[in-house]
């Protein structure tokens, strides 16, 4: 599922999404999933299983997973990140927590295998202390990106208002284009609305 919000990024309306994996109800399934997830094999044949009526499944291992709606609203604290690995490979935390850090997801749970069979699962608190070098490392990358948005807005605006442009990523070099009329999709007045001083949030 999709988390999409409105939000203030250095004095500026970012309108942020993210990908989400899952998330838990209450600190006791979130336990049980510690648990269950720990005991799954990924050579195991057994079959999907099938939805029950109020949507929820329970595989053989005891795990619930219930559907939720794309318009349900989700309390952020309750949401979580999945990343499995084998057991000999260590988790690329350079590449992972920025991407957790703009998400402002809480919870990670790495799950390690050793040909196919999990072991225990490790829930890692992104907001605690052993995360602390990680979050100061996100936050100067974060000034960065501050200042770097800050210069793209500027170029922009010297543009003038209306006129269509592309931010192109290419060997290196991050460049604006001007693009030919009649290429491309105009922004709807609804989603622009959201990143004027003073619109809906």
């Amino acid at each position: 599922m999709a988390n999409v919000k409105c939000q203030e990024f250095g004095g500026l309306r970012v309108l942020l999404r993210c990908t989400i994996d899952a998330c838990t109800e209450s600190e006791s399934e979130d336990d049980d999933f510690l648990a269950s997830f720990s005991a799954m094999n990924i050579g195991s044949k057994t079959g999907t299983p099938k939805s029950q009526p109020d949507s929820t499944c329970t595989n053989r291992l005891g795990m619930k997973v219930k559907l939720t709606s794309p318009r349900s609203v989700i309390p952020q604290s309750h949401v979580i990140e999945i990343k499995t690995r084998a057991s000999h490979r260590e988790l690329d935390w350079k590449e992972v927590y920025p991407q957790l850090y703009l998400s402002q997801t809480p919870y990670l749970y790495l799950a390690k295998h050793a040909k196919g069979t999990f072991g225990p699962v490790e829930k890692v608190d992104l907001n605690g202390e052993t995360m602390a070098p990680r979050a100061r490392e996100a936050e100067d990358a974060m000034g960065k990106l501050e200042v770097l948005l800050g210069s793209i807005l500027k170029a922009v605006r010297k543009q003038g208002k209306g006129v269509p442009l592309s931010l192109v990523y290419h060997k290196g070099k991050l460049q604006l284009y001007k693009r030919h009329e009649g290429s491309g999709k105009r922004i709807e007045a609804e989603i622009s609305r959201k990143f004027l001083r003073g619109g809906p949030a």
